[in-house]
Parts: C-alpha cells; structure tokens; sequence
C-alpha cells in the first residue's frame, strides 16, 4: 500500500505476502489508523527490523570475542588473557551461549558461579572477575546496560600464603640449586636473589658489560616484596643481548655472574 507520511512524502508499506485477503484489509485498515495519527507504519517497520538485527548480534559469543581480542589480548599478559578465553569457552559459553548480553540477570551469573563453586570453588572466583571485567567494558559502551555483576560476591573465600622461608631454609634451597646445576638451579637462584616472578625470571635477558652496575630488573620488579637491589658483575665479552636460557650461568656467594656461551 502507498500513503504519504506526515511531512507529505509518499511512502510505501509492503503487506506480509502470503497472507489472506481478509487480513491484508486489516493489515491496510491499522496502517491507515497509525497514518491519520501522524505516525509513519513503514519507518516503524524498518526501526523493528533494526532492532531485531541488532538483538541477533549483541550475544555473549560475540562480544566475548571482540572483548578478548580488543581488551584482555591488549590489556593484560598473555597468562591471564588465556585465561580469560578459558573461562568464556569452558564455562561461560556453554551455559549461556545465543543468549544477548543485556538478557543475563544477577540470577544468573549468582547461579553460574554458585554451580561451579561446589566443585571448584577458586575458579568461581575467577569467572567472576573475568565477568566483572567484561560488563565494566561493556557498560563503557552502552549506557542503558548495568552490570549484573554488581552485588554478586565472590562465592568462595581465599587464603593467600604469607610464609617466608627462614635462612636455614634459604641455605638449604641454595645448597639443592647447587646439586642440580644447569639453568634451573641458576634460575632458582636468582628468584632468591631478586625476589621477581619465576615468569620474569624465565624470560630474563643477557645483558652485557654491566660490571659494577645493578642487574637491570624486568618490569613489575619494584613490586616484589623482596625490593632488594643485587649488584652482579660479568666476566669476558658475552654476545648481543639474547634469551638467558641460551647462556651457561654460574651464581656464587658472595653474589658473581659468570656468563659464557655454551660449545
């Protein structure tokens, strides 16, 4: 049917096709009514298929997918980004998977973490944070959404370990380093002696000529609780810088570092 909208623009509205003749007039009738209104059937039409598009694409699959690859891959390491695609594909997903983002209630993520929680109840907390982390990002992108996250608290409570080993305990790893030898005795022994992360550690990297100087910390190093400074001198002309991993280290007390690149 053809009409003109209330700015006087002619306009057409295409009736559902297959339907009877009886309900084609009915259809023509409401559509008329809405017209002498002052409001246009086919701009409603077309706003309704909008919307029905937009629904189809707002589901947690998808925009779990855009919040791993924009957020958590660009914002965090690569430990807890694996993390995080983790908890979606395992967890998330298969309970909520087609349903939108703005359909998840505080029922349902209360319920999701509440299951998880009896079985393993560390992980709960960890879909949590990561669901948290997702809803704060989308609410920065939708200001009609609110986080369902809110008010849902932590099902399982955590006790962080706070022992430190004594000196006898330290003289004890340090002799064991010693029997093991090769690059995880050496590795070990400089997580006593700097107090980083054995990930920081891991990837530390040769540098050369620095006698004299403080051994060049990765980052996060003036977090760590030991905060303790280590002078370390070199020996001979070690190659560019390059993966430790890939040099021979020798660590005595008093502290020394002795590099050479193996045969």
């Amino acid at each position: 049917m053809r009409y003109r909208n209330a700015a006087g623009r002619t306009r057409k509205l295409t009736l559902t096709p297959g339907i009877t003749l009886a309900a084609a007039r009915k259809l023509t009738a409401e559509a008329m009514l809405e017209v002498a209104q002052g409001r246009d059937p086919g701009a409603a039409k077309q706003e309704a298929k909008r919307s029905a598009s937009a629904k189809t694409g707002d589901t947690i699959e998808r925009w779990a997918g855009v919040f791993v690859e924009r957020h958590a891959k660009k914002h965090t390491r690569p430990n807890s980004w694996r993390q995080t695609v983790h908890v979606f594909e395992d967890i998330v997903l298969p309970a909520w998977k087609g349903r939108r983002v703005g359909d998840i209630k505080r029922k349902d993520v209360r319920e999701l973490l509440e299951d998880l929680a009896e079985h393993k109840p560390i992980m709960a907390n960890r879909v949590r944070g990561v669901l948290s982390k997702f809803y704060n990002w989308m609410c920065e992108r939708d200001d009609d959404l609110v986080s369902p996250v809110i008010g849902v608290k932590a099902p399982a409570a955590e006790n962080v370990g706070e022992r430190v080993l004594d000196d006898d305990e330290l003289r004890r790893l340090w002799k064991a380093c010693e029997a093991i030898g090769g690059r995880e005795g050496a590795c070990i022994k400089l997580l006593i002696l700097t107090g980083q992360r054995r990930g920081e550690i891991s990837h530390l990297r040769w540098y050369p000529r620095l006698t004299g100087r403080p051994f060049p910390l990765n980052r996060s190093a003036k977090e760590n609780a030991a905060n303790r400074s280590t002078t370390i001198s070199t020996a001979g002309s070690p190659p560019p810088p390059r993966p430790w991993p890939s040099v021979a280290w020798t660590i005595a007390s008093p502290i020394s570092l002795r590099g050479s690149t193996p045969s």
